[in-house]
C-alpha cells in the first residue's frame, strides 16, 4: 500500500496531508492509536468519496477492518482470480479458496515445458544422483518457485532441516527427475 497518493483533504481545518496519512497509518494497521482511529472515522463519515478513490483501508466492520478495494488493484484481481470476497468471507475461507488455487496450479505444471532453473537444477541434482540428499545451499537457482515446480512434476522431493522443521534443508532427486534429465540431454 502507498500512503502518497491521499487527496489532500478539504474544508477539514486542521487535517493536513500527513495527518490524513497518519490516520489511514492507523487504520491499516501500522500504527496503532485510539485517538487517531476515532479522528478518522469522524473525517471518514464525510469524506468517503475521497478515501474510496484510494486503495487503502476505508472502513472497519464487525471489529474487522475492511478494504475499500480498487476495482482495477493487483488484490482486486487476486481475489477474483481465487474466487474470494472479504465482505462475505473469512480468513478460513480465504486460506480453503487458496488451497483449492495451488491445488489446480500443482495439477497444471506438468504439461508445461520445462524452464532454464529447472534445468540448472535437474543438471546438478543429477551429478549427485538418486536418492541422493543434497543440502539445498548447494543446488543453485534452486529457490522455491523453481523446487515447488520439480516437486509438482515428481521430478523432486523436499526435505527438511533437522533443527528447523518448518523449512526446506534437502532436495532429493527422483527416478523420475532423471529421466527426463536424460531426455533434455539428448534433445540437445
Amino acid at each position: 500500500m502507498t500512503f502518497n497518493r491521499v487527496p489532500a483533504p478539504r474544508n477539514c481545518p486542521g487535517f493536513t496531508e500527513t495527518r490524513v496519512r497518519d490516520l489511514l497509518k492507523s487504520v491499516s494497521g501500522k500504527l496503532r492509536n485510539p485517538q487517531l482511529d476515532r479522528e478518522f472515522d469522524e473525517w471518514a463519515a464525510g469524506h468517503s468519496s475521497q478515501i474510496l478513490e484510494t486503495d487503502l483501508l476505508a472502513s472497519k466492520r464487525n471489529g474487522r477492518q475492511r478494504s475499500a478495494l480498487n476495482p482495477n488493484g493487483p488484490l482486486k484481481q487476486w481475489y477474483n482470480q481465487i474466487g474470494f470476497d472479504p465482505e462475505t468471507m473469512d480468513d478460513q475461507d480465504m486460506k480453503r479458496l487458496v488451497e483449492i488455487a495451488q491445488d489446480k496450479w500443482r495439477v497444471s505444471i506438468p504439461g508445461t515445458a520445462l524452464g532454464k532453473r529447472e534445468k540448472q537444477a535437474l543438471q546438478q541434482l543429477a551429478q549427485h544422483g538418486v536418492d541422493v540428499a543434497v543440502g539445498s545451499h548447494q543446488i543453485k537457482n534452486c529457490g522455491p518457485d523453481t523446487y515447488e515446480r520439480l516437486e509438482a512434476r515428481g521430478f523432486l522431493e523436499t526435505r527438511s532441516r533437522e533443527s528447523y522443521p518448518d523449512r526446506i534443508g534437502y532436495f532429493v532427486l527422483t527416478p523420475a527427475g532423471l529421466d527426463a534429465w536424460q531426455k533434455e540431454q539428448a534433445r540437445t
